[in-house]
């Protein structure tokens, strides 16, 4: 239970944040003002680096945490 909370939380965050970035780089730095959707290409290469990441974060949680 504990490794999957890490694993939503994480993933869930970094999701958020990363449209948040994708939205600014698309935005031209908020000169055009207009709020782009990622592509459907866009969006499944953003959650797979995303979910690969929030895996080795469940990893590394659960390795520190029996370390410690």
């Amino acid at each position: 239970m504990r490794r999957s909370v890490i694993f939503f939380t994480t993933f869930v965050l970094f999701l958020i944040e990363a449209l948040a970035h994708f939205w600014i780089g698309k935005s031209d730095n908020g000169k055009n003002g207009y709020f782009h959707l990622p592509t459907c290409k866009e969006l499944v290469l953003i959650v797979g680096v995303l979910f690969v990441f929030s895996l080795a974060n469940m990893y590394c949680a659960d390795v520190l945490n029996k370390a410690l």
